[in-house]
C-alpha cells in the first residue's frame, strides 16, 4: 500500500503467495507493512532499504545486472502494457495511477526500434516507388 489513502488489491504469482504467507500471520492487521522498518510501529522499509535487499538477492541469484524498485516496476509495466495489447488505460489502472500522463512516463522506446521501423518504412517505400518506376502507366 502506498499509502492509508490507496489501498490496493495486488494479484500475486502463486509463488510469492507462498513466500508471502510464511511473513504474514492469519491474525496479523490488514493494514500493517509486510516488509516493516526495525524504526517504529508499521513503518514500511525505506527505498535505500529495498533496493539493498534486491541488490542482495542478485548477488546471491548470480543477477548482474542493476535491478532496483523502479527497474523492476518499469518491467512489470511494460509487460502488462503488451500483455494489454498496448492498452495505456489498463496500464494506468494496473500502475494505480490517477492521470494518464504519470503513466506514459513508463512507456519508453526500446533501443533500436525507431530505426527498425524507419529501415523497414524506407525499404517500403522504395518497393513502392521500384513500382510506380517499373510498371506501365494506365493512360498509354
Amino acid at each position: 500500500m502506498k499509502n492509508k489513502h490507496s489501498p490496493r488489491t495486488v494479484i500475486l504469482h502463486p509463488a510469492a503467495r507462498s513466500i508471502l504467507a510464511t511473513l504474514i500471520q492469519p491474525d496479523t492487521n490488514p493494514l500493517q507493512y509486510v516488509f516493516r522498518s526495525r524504526e517504529g510501529t508499521n513503518q514500511p522499509i525505506c527505498l535505500d532499504t529495498a533496493n539493498r535487499n534486491i541488490k542482495s538477492v542478485c548477488a546471491i541469484e548470480g543477477v548482474s545486472e542493476r535491478i532496483g524498485t523502479h527497474s523492476m516496476r518499469k518491467t512489470y509495466a511494460r509487460l502488462l502494457y503488451r500483455a494489454s495489447g498496448n492498452d495505456i488505460i489498463v496500464l494506468k489502472e494496473g500502475l494505480g495511477h490517477r492521470d494518464v500522463k504519470a503513466t506514459q512516463k513508463y512507456l519508453e522506446v526500446e533501443e533500436g526500434k525507431v530505426d527498425a521501423l524507419m529501415s523497414v518504412m524506407l525499404c517500403s517505400e522504395g518497393e513502392i516507388e521500384q513500382e510506380r518506376i517499373g510498371s506501365p502507366s494506365v493512360s498509354q
